[in-house]
This record gives C-alpha cells, sequence and structure tokens, in this order.
C-alpha cells in the first residue's frame, strides 16, 4: 500500500523538498504554515521530525508523504489540517505528540506503526470523519482525550499491551459500535468511553483492576455487559445515564 501511495505525488502539484530547505520547511514554525500552499508534500530523506506546529492550520495540505526517516511528530504539527485525506506514518515513528492531528476533519483512516512507543494527548482529538484506527502493539497507555468526539470511529481494538486508559480518551465517538478491550488492561478513567451511544456489547477482562465513576455514562445502546464481580456495587456509577434494567449482565 505504501509503494502505491508513493506513486501518487508523481503527478503535478506535488512538491519535495531540496536539502537545503529542510530546516527552513521543518523548523519550529512560529508563523503561519499556511503559505505552504501545494496540497501534495513529500518529506526529504534527511528530515527526522515534523516540528511543533509545522504545518498548523494548513487548509492546503491534503497528501503528505512522510520518509522512512521520520521518528518523531511533534506536538500540534499537523493541528487543524481541516483538509488533510491521507497521511502514513512510517515504520520508524515512536513518539506523536499532543494534539498533533487534532481537528484533521478530512482524514478517514488512520495505521500507527508498531514502532509508535507513545501517543501524547488529544492527539487524534475531533478528527471527525475518522472511522478506522490501528493502534500500535507495544502501546501502554491511551492518554487523556486521544481519540475524543471522532464521530465516524465504528470500532476499536485494544492492543493486549494496554494497561490503561485514561480520562475521556474516547468519550463522544457517537458511532463507536465494536470494542475490543485488551486483556492485560488494568484502568479505566472517568469518562474514558462516556457517550458511545451506539455501543451495544462490552466485554470488561478479567484483569481490570479499577474503573472510575461515569468511563462509560450514557452508553445508551448497550444490550450486554460482561463484567466482573468486583464491580456489582458500582455499576450505576460505572454506567450513568444507562438503563441497567434493560441490560443483560453477566459477572465473571
Amino acid at each position: 500500500m505504501y509503494s502505491l501511495v508513493k506513486n501518487m505525488y508523481k503527478y503535478s502539484g506535488k512538491k519535495e523538498f531540496n536539502d537545503n530547505l529542510v530546516n527552513f520547511i521543518f523548523r519550529e514554525a512560529e508563523d503561519d504554515s499556511s503559505k505552504y500552499k501545494s496540497p501534495y508534500i513529500k518529506t526529504p530523506k534527511k528530515c527526522t521530525a515534523i516540528k511543533n506546529r509545522a504545518f498548523k492550520n494548513n487548509i492546503f495540505l491534503k497528501h503528505i508523504l512522510l520518509s522512512d526517516d521520520i521518528e518523531t511528530i511533534y506536538p500540534n504539527a499537523f493541528n487543524d489540517c481541516s483538509n488533510l485525506e491521507k497521511i502514513i506514518l512510517p515504520k520508524n515513528v515512536k513518539f506523536i505528540g499532543k494534539l498533533a492531528f487534532t481537528d484533521c476533519n478530512s482524514l478517514e483512516v488512520i495505521i500507527i506503526p508498531n514502532s509508535v512507543q507513545d501517543i501524547e494527548y488529544g492527539a487524534f482529538n475531533s478528527c471527525k470523519n475518522l472511522y478506522q484506527v490501528v493502534l500500535p502493539n507495544g502501546l501502554v497507555e491511551i492518554k487523556y482525550a486521544t481519540f475524543a468526539w471522532c464521530k465516524k470511529l465504528k470500532s476499536i481494538v485494544i492492543p493486549n499491551s494496554v494497561i490503561y486508559i485514561c480520562d475521556e480518551a474516547f468519550e463522544g465517538c457517537e458511532s463507536l459500535e465494536s470494542l475490543i478491550l485488551s486483556n492485560n488492561l488494568k484502568i479505566i478513567e472517568e469518562g474514558a468511553f462516556a457517550l458511545c451511544e451506539k455501543l451495544e456489547n462490552l466485554l470488561i477482562p478479567p484483569s481490570v483492576e479499577q474503573i472510575m465513576d461515569s468511563a462509560f455514562e450514557r452508553c445508551i445502546g448497550l444490550k450486554t455487559i460482561i463484567i466482573p464481580r468486583k464491580f456489582e456495587n458500582r455499576m450505576a456509577g460505572i454506567f450513568r445515564g444507562v438503563n441497567l434494567f434493560s441490560v443483560n449482565i453477566t459477572y465473571i
């Protein structure tokens, strides 16, 4: 798939940066990056990072091809690139900074490679058309509001490496129908899956030690819940706003 997307940059309208432009384009930008008006951008091989706010608020950018040398995407790098449709994260990326892709409302699919060790808070917050996400094996924590208000996200598989889901991580994912949690998950914080109104079936693995109140607030579509018995007396708080009398609950 990578090679096919790479060919996309061969037609007119592409923008390739030569070596003497690397520091200029990918520095920590303090000015308005919207002056870079090409919709198609390819980063050069010597570029190892996309700096803070490098393309923030760029309304022209549609497709970007990152070289395999990219290891770091700093905070706000692509924040509010409202027309960004396609980006493939290369195999050597290790870090995605806070709010890096927030409000990228044209982005539909993001596949995060297994090389990624850390995704900071709000990285993909409010990507309203994002419907498919593949998370990396090896990720330990899904941080605050990472995928909150991704209103078209339909399913998510939490890798077994994840032990901690922070508050509001998937809040407002109103199209979420399928959720598979990590078998090694230990903590689900407040509001982690609040307002996931289309979620019907939920299995909380026995590994979970703590679920905060409102973790699944107003998940009003729930039909079945399988959950460790130790949470039996806290169901009303965990599932605030859910009519538990209409849900088939199994304690394990």
